[in-house]
């Protein structure tokens, strides 16, 4: 009996240890030179607030936000199987509040990591168990922009977060 629950207990360690692995490892793609699997893509390209990015031939790319609201929100997502309310493929915007405010106070329970993305210093800040959302604070120019994805694990979604750049 007693090495029969030993041998469970080694099975639930090996379990959490390999998904606390593969969470690392999916966060640590974005922050990774290593190139990923060549596909077909089309730029998308915002020169009133100076990023582009690339994304696949079957994403669409939503800027219904962009006139209409402070933060400016730009989405891509697949033409074909977005379900409502599911996480976001990849999401750009612009936050109207302090970097302090949101460093100290929005994500302060959050394991932040300090990284470059889009060529600028950016900060990225680890999900929680229960929300499985990334989150990369960028300052830039006079502003600070947010780009969050809960579908990291998607080659798509890789290659989106790698291929963004401020012009």
């Amino acid at each position: 009996m007693k090495t029969y629950i030993f041998a469970l207990t080694l099975l639930a360690l090996s379990t959490f240890s390999l998904a606390a692995c593969t969470t690392s490892q999916d966060l640590d793609l974005i922050d990774s030179t290593e190139e990923t699997e060549e596909m077909n893509t089309q730029t998308y390209t915002n020169e009133d607030l100076s990023y582009t990015f690339q994304y696949p031939l079957d994403y669409t790319v939503n800027t219904s936000s962009i006139v209409n609201s402070v933060s400016k929100r730009v989405e891509a997502y697949p033409l074909e199987g977005q379900e409502p309310y599911s996480p976001n493929y990849f999401d750009v915007h612009l936050d109207d509040r302090e970097l302090d405010y949101l460093l100290s106070d929005v994500f302060n329970n959050s394991a932040r990591t300090d990284i470059e993305f889009g060529g600028q210093e950016a900060y990225q800040f680890i999900p929680t168990e229960e929300e499985n959302t990334i989150w990369i604070v960028i300052p830039y120019q006079d502003s600070i922009y947010v780009v969050t994805s809960g579908r990291t694990n998607l080659l798509e979604v890789q290659s989106i977060l790698k291929s963004f750049k401020f012009l």
